[in-house]
C-alpha cells in the first residue's frame, strides 16, 4: 500500500559462514577468533547429526543477533532522519514491516546434502 506501509530492510545473514562456524566449533575460519561456543567437531569425517546440532545452535544465536542489529539500524534511521524526503510522502503512522534477508542458502543446502549423503573429510589447519 503505497504511502501507508514501509518495509525495514538493511542486511543479509550469511548462512554459509554460519555453517562454517558450526563445523569449526564456533571459531572464525580465517582469524581463529572464538565467535560463539559450540562443540568442536572431532573425527576425520563430518557426522551429520553433530553438524546439524551445531548449526541449529549457531542459527539460534545468529537470529537473535541479526534481529537486534536490524532494530539498531532502523532506530538510527529514525533518530537521524536519513530518509526525511521519502518519509514526507508516507502517512504519519505507517504500518511497518521488518524484512530479513539471507545469503548462501544454496551453498548450505548443497553442503548439508553432501554431509548427510556422502563422506565429507575434514581438512584441518595446525590449530585443529
Amino acid at each position: 500500500r503505497t504511502g501507508r506501509d514501509m518495509q525495514f530492510f538493511g542486511a543479509r545473514v550469511n548462512l554459509a559462514k554460519a555453517l562454517l562456524l558450526a563445523i569449526n566449533g564456533g571459531r572464525d575460519e580465517l582469524t581463529g577468533e572464538q565467535v560463539l561456543e559450540v562443540p568442536l567437531l572431532k573425527g576425520e569425517y563430518l557426522d551429520w547429526r553433530q553438524v546439524w546440532e551445531n548449526y541449529e545452535k549457531v542459527l539460534t544465536w545468529l537470529s537473535v543477533l541479526y534481529s537486534r542489529t536490524m532494530n539498531c539500524i532502523h532506530y538510527m534511521h529514525d533518530k537521524y532522519n536519513y530518509e526525511r524526503i521519502q518519509m514526507a510522502l508516507i502517512d504519519s503512522n505507517p504500518h511497518r514491516h521488518m524484512a530479513f534477508g539471507v545469503a548462501g542458502l544454496s551453498v548450505v543446502a548443497d553442503s548439508l546434502s553432501a554431509i548427510r549423503h556422502a563422506r565429507v573429510k575434514v581438512l584441518r589447519n595446525e590449530h585443529g
